[in-house]
């Protein structure tokens, strides 16, 4: 680059990086001083097939360049590109603005956060809602946090999306609809979540969560009569701070969200494989959501369903009343009815990955479930079935095979002509799905690969 001479005040480096392909080596920003030269900002791995921003801000007492710097990786699958780079003085703000209308329901359009806080603006005449979630969606276990509620007069944390009210805090006019409010949250490893005002250091509402669960997406809200205006802004980002987009792992710890859902644990804590497709439903439904458009759809069911000779009567879990299954129940629909299930966002199948579950469908009527791979827009059917199986549960094998980047499974049921034909899941499972691991060597009798794993030569 240029020389940049001192200054007292910083400056904000931008660019956009483009990392996609399964050898990508390392992007590197260098600071170059005199005969110093100190590294600002890396990133190392696949970031998928899009651009992304990166943000630095720049502090010196002494002139400087700076290098971008780009490594080779394990393979030729590597290519690294950046564009529009532009330095700009004062230390990195971006702000994003959004709306939101009066129907109570999240919007899970922001990046991960990094770190245990999340500062934002907002315009609301009441109600507004913030979620802490494990996965960009609404999940049965999430913080909700309601600052304003009750007509703006009283705010509350809960465990569950209109849980119990705990930390109830007395907040009238906390709300405004003719200017932006700021307001930060912050959660601790201990549970302790805590809600303030911007610019003051004490919170007005916490509670301490005895099982507290881990925060890497924030989904926000309005309702009950109340719009919102949204400023979501970042700032001062240092030189050493975390590059790129990365996963809370909580006690300090961090991992790339490439690596999240990808079958091998990174965090110490398992944090980054928790709700990432395996699922008993016992608890609550893992993650994995219904994206049916109409009332024909999948839901979290036990003891039976509503209509006679159809149905499970236990689950497969614990083959007693009181287990937990996923079901969809003919009647709620009509003839050729579609409902789907979709799982978290998985990454990185290896090429022996395989899909296991259990499958219930009874009645003189059962219609059609499907399983599908999708990759952004494309689904690819890999398994399905058409014929009742009598009143008992069945285990599928599906092979997935290899997967690459981000891909998700979709359970899909098709109704038939009669009310008497529902179909339920249960305790899903992957097998040897994880991407072999690299190492230093391999034997004779094995091929090695561009990412230095070892595979059998057939």
């Amino acid at each position: 680059s240029e020389a940049f001479t001192t200054s007292t005040s910083p400056r904000c480096l931008r660019f956009w990086y483009h990392m996609y392909g399964t050898g990508i080596g390392t992007l590197k920003v260098w600071m170059q001083k005199s005969s110093q030269r100190d590294e600002v900002w890396s990133l190392s791995g696949d970031q998928g097939d899009q651009w992304i921003q990166a943000s630095v801000t720049l502090t010196s007492s002494q002139t400087y360049t700076l290098i971008l710097e780009g490594t080779v990786g394990s393979s030729h699958r590597g290519d690294i590109s950046i564009d529009d780079v532009e330095v700009t003085d004062g230390e990195c703000t971006v702000c994003d603005t959004k709306t939101t209308d009066t129907q109570y329901r999240y919007r899970w359009d922001l990046p991960p956060v990094t770190g245990t806080r999340f500062d934002f603006e907002v315009q609301a005449n009441n109600d507004v809602h913030v979620a802490l979630s494990t996965q960009n969606q609404d999940l049965n276990d999430m913080y909700e946090v309601v600052i304003g509620g009750w007509s703006n007069t009283q705010s509350v944390i809960r465990r569950t999306k209109q849980g119990t009210n705990h930390g109830l805090a007395s907040t009238p006019g906390i709300c405004s609809p003719t200017q932006y409010r700021g307001f930060w949250i912050t959660w601790a490893p201990d549970g302790t979540i805590a809600v303030g005002r911007a610019n003051e250091v004490n919170p007005f509402m916490q509670w301490l969560d005895p099982n507290p669960l881990p925060i890497s997406y924030v989904g926000y809200s309005t309702g009950w009569g109340s719009t919102g205006r949204w400023r979501f802004c970042s700032a001062g980002l240092t030189p050493t701070g975390t590059p790129g987009i990365t996963f809370d792992c909580g006690g300090g710890q961090s991992v790339p969200v490439s690596n999240v859902c990808d079958f091998k644990q990174d965090c110490s804590s398992g944090w980054d494989e928790l709700y990432c497709g395996p699922c008993t439903f016992e608890q609550d439904s893992c993650a994995w959501v219904d994206v049916s458009t109409g009332s024909y759809s999948w839901r979290r069911d036990r003891n039976g369903t509503t209509t006679a000779n159809t149905g499970p009567s236990v689950d497969h879990t614990l083959g007693t009343i009181l287990g937990w299954y996923m079901a969809v129940e003919a009647y709620t629909g009509t003839a050729t009815s579609l409902a789907t299930l979709r799982s978290p966002t998985l990454r990185q199948g290896g090429p022996a990955c395989m899909l296991k579950f259990w499958y219930h469908m009874y009645g003189t009527a059962v219609g059609r479930l499907n399983v599908y791979v999708q990759q952004g827009q494309t689904q690819t059917a890999v398994w399905t079935r058409n014929q009742a199986g009598g009143d008992q549960w069945r285990q599928a094998v599906v092979y997935v095979g290899r997967a690459r980047g981000e891909f998700m499974i979709l359970f899909e049921a098709i109704r038939s002509f009669s009310a008497v034909g529902d179909v339920a899941i249960d305790d899903i499972t992957f097998e040897n799905c994880a991407l072999p691991a690299p190492q230093p060597s391999c034997s004779r009798d094995l091929f090695r690969c561009s990412s230095q794993a070892c595979v059998d030569s057939d």
